[in-house]
């Protein structure tokens, strides 16, 4: 059963507020980026290095994916996921990677972002102009 650990991100953004703006994947840079209307601003959500990245945009296929789970909270954005069948799907990938991988899941209310890491993500809030 896929279990699930809230991360901590601040500020703190309800899951409903967020939308996906954009994502960037280069060996150089990647990250995910939500806006936030309700706040004017956008959440950056950075990697140095992506072994795997999802974005899905039709949530009922998650639906489908993990039938239980465990730790999931209302409305809450950010998760570090084991035993996902996302995870178990590129596991012969994931083996293959000399460092050790974490999965993070990122969920608001109309997508859902996957991404398989050997780094920590750092966050960042930034102004959206006017």
């Amino acid at each position: 059963m896929p279990s699930y650990v809230p991360m901590e991100i601040e500020p703190r953004f309800s899951a409903l507020d967020l939308e996906l703006a954009r994502s960037l994947w280069t060996p150089a840079q990647s990250f995910v980026e939500y806006i936030c209307a309700k706040t004017r601003s956008n959440l950056r959500i950075a990697f140095q290095k992506i072994e795997i990245m999802r974005i899905v945009d039709d949530l009922p296929l998650l639906d489908l994916e993990d039938e239980q789970t465990s730790g999931i909270l209302q409305h809450h954005f950010g998760y570090v996921v084991s035993d996902a069948a996302f995870w178990r799907a590129n596991e012969r990938t994931i083996e293959r990677s000399v460092n050790p991988m974490t999965h993070y899941r990122f969920i608001t209310g109309n997508s859902c972002v996957d991404i398989i890491s050997s780094a920590s993500p750092h966050t960042r809030v930034l102004a959206v102009a006017n």
